[in-house]
């Protein structure tokens, strides 16, 4: 499986964990980057389970509660894309890649 995300490997990750976790969302958007990326809206992905954010990318463990993290990283609601660990396999198996329909 490819992975279309050059600088990170959210993407590949929020995949994985929405497979092995079924009651989980896999959720995108583009968000207020940090680090060196501070000032500049990057497309990152993460997972969600009811209130709460899990972010796993870039070698980090973060769980923090949804609302919260929206505000960190400047989300707007309306523009997050969530999808089912069904929905998200049914587009890995079209596609051959981790994220490769993510628009």
């Amino acid at each position: 499986m490819k992975s279309k995300n050059k600088k990170g490997d959210c993407i590949q990750i929020a995949c994985n964990n929405v497979i092995e976790n079924k009651e989980w969302l896999f959720c995108y958007a583009y968000v207020m980057g940090q680090g060196q990326l501070t000032g500049k809206r990057i497309l990152h992905a993460w997972n969600e389970i009811n209130n709460v954010v899990i972010d796993q990318s870039n070698g980090k463990f973060r769980i923090i509660q949804k609302e919260k993290y929206y505000q960190i990283a400047k989300i707007k609601k309306k523009d997050i894309t969530r999808q089912t660990s069904k929905e998200v396999s049914k587009l890995m198996l079209e596609t051959e890649t981790y994220g490769g329909w993510i628009k």
